[in-house]
């Protein structure tokens, strides 16, 4: 005959916990965090890709925290500008997951147009594109 206490056990029906999560629900989460972060790595890839390339051809690109509006609606650039985001943070996963190319110029003359292609190409969102003489 089973223990008084193990048959209450039985029928008692366990309460489920708040905050309890499936297998199938964790996988999703996880798969859908993978895709997040490997889409944003990729992004960070091709923007370092492209500021070598504009570093080699003698360029300079400004990031998003260096440049600001003045009240006539041009842009106003400060290239010594540190980024806002946290210190320790950047020093862990560095600076390119924390600002964007918004600014390029480059002083060559000899750019070619598949260059500019190769440069836009790796930026994701280059709002000003010079091409100083």
């Amino acid at each position: 005959m089973p223990h008084p206490v193990a048959t209450l056990m039985l029928r008692l029906k366990p309460k489920r916990r708040w905050m309890q999560f499936g297998t199938r629900s964790m996988l999703v989460l996880t798969t859908a965090c993978g895709i997040l972060l490997g889409w944003r790595a990729n992004e960070v890839r091709r923007e370092r890709d492209a500021l070598a390339f504009v570093e080699s051809l003698g360029g300079m690109a400004c990031f998003d925290y260096q440049c600001d509006f003045d009240k006539d609606g041009l842009r106003v650039v400060d290239p010594g500008r540190e980024p806002p985001k946290s210190s320790w943070l950047r020093s862990m996963v560095g600076d390119e997951y924390f600002r964007h190319i918004v600014v390029i110029f480059v002083r060559s003359t000899n750019v070619t147009d598949k260059d500019l292609e190769r440069i836009t190409g790796g930026v994701a969102r280059p709002e000003v594109l010079r091409r100083a003489c």
